[in-house]
């Protein structure tokens, strides 16, 4: 969970912030980073409502409302608040997206391998029209595998 300071330095550059729209900024960061699913809460398949570093710090998932998308408007157009929103969002694609390749293994597909998916594992799927904070309704439980041509 480290590389978040990473993105920061990145969607943040030399941005002229105060300390308030500083502080704003790493709160919602924080939000985002404990808005990750760990594993789901309930063993029924029917509810794979998941399991966040949210719910150790609140009791709940976090939750906002959801912002439009201003990641393609000019800084010079955008109000202060506006502006931290941006930031936010851009820091939001760029860590997820790094986040979402760290939990894939990489290797070749060669042989069967004992990791492969199965019945009732949950995977993620990124989608990129969801907005910060939304996890939860890109989260899939495996039911069925319908093996290729090649048996896997």
């Amino acid at each position: 969970m480290g590389g978040w300071r990473h993105h920061l330095k990145r969607v943040v550059r030399n941005a002229n912030l105060t300390f308030e729209h500083l502080y704003t900024i790493l709160t919602m960061i924080e939000a985002c980073l404990n808005s990750r699913p760990i594993t789901i809460l309930s063993d029924h398949l029917s509810d794979p409502t998941p399991l966040t570093p949210g719910h150790f710090l609140i009791g709940e998932p976090l939750t906002a409302i959801p912002e439009p998308d201003i990641t393609h408007i000019k800084i010079n157009r955008l109000s202060q608040w506006q502006r931290t929103h941006q930031i936010v969002q851009h820091f939001w694609r760029r860590w997820s997206s790094e986040y979402l390749s760290l939990l894939q293994q990489r290797h070749k597909w060669t042989s069967i391998d004992d990791n492969s998916l199965q019945p009732g594992q949950l995977v993620i799927i990124k989608d990129v029209n969801l907005p910060h904070l939304k996890w939860s309704t890109i989260i899939i439980i495996i039911m069925n595998l319908h093996p290729g041509a090649d048996g896997r």
